[in-house]
């Protein structure tokens, strides 16, 4: 199974979460950079802002074809319960090209459900799996987290088999 992880991270939990997913599934990683600050406290509004009212961004292009790819697996933070607008965005710009998906969340205490409705709605397909880890249990490395990943990885992998 050739498969690429594609996510955003701002304050690093998704990335950690995504690295931990492509060292298990052996995939790649492609991290969609946002041309927006979203540092600091104005950063912080803005992107609140930006996920609420749905808004876009501008991300930087990448060279990858993902039609090559198996699975793609598609990570966001949570922000004021909604997806980021980088991944807004690359989904928007992709959605045609995608072959299977899963997606993945990082939250600090919930919201992911509707988060996740609007993945699946920006990427015109019923995803093979969803995870969503709260940002403390991946800071202090959970062996509840560790079991949610594993099995997540799994399901994938059975997907394929």
């Amino acid at each position: 199974m050739k498969t690429l992880i594609v996510f955003y991270s701002n304050t690093g939990n998704t990335s950690k979460l995504a690295k931990i997913i492509g060292d298990k599934l052996d995939g790649e990683t492609l991290e969609i950079k946002d041309q927006r600050n979203r540092n600091g406290l104005i950063g912080f509004l803005r992107a609140g802002f930006d996920a609420v009212t749905s808004n876009v961004t501008i991300i930087e292009n990448f060279n990858l074809e993902l039609s090559e790819y198996d699975l793609v697996i598609i990570g966001t933070p949570i922000w004021a319960g909604r997806l980021t607008p980088a991944i807004r965005t690359f989904l928007i710009g992709n959605s045609e090209v995608l072959p299977e998906v899963a997606f993945f969340t990082t939250h600090a205490g919930g919201g992911s459900s509707k988060a996740l409705l609007q993945l699946e709605e920006l990427a015109g397909k019923e995803p093979l799996a969803c995870l969503s880890i709260e940002k403390s249990k991946l800071k202090e490395d959970s062996s509840d987290s560790e079991q949610e990943i594993d099995k997540y990885v799994k399901t994938l992998q059975n997907k394929f088999e």
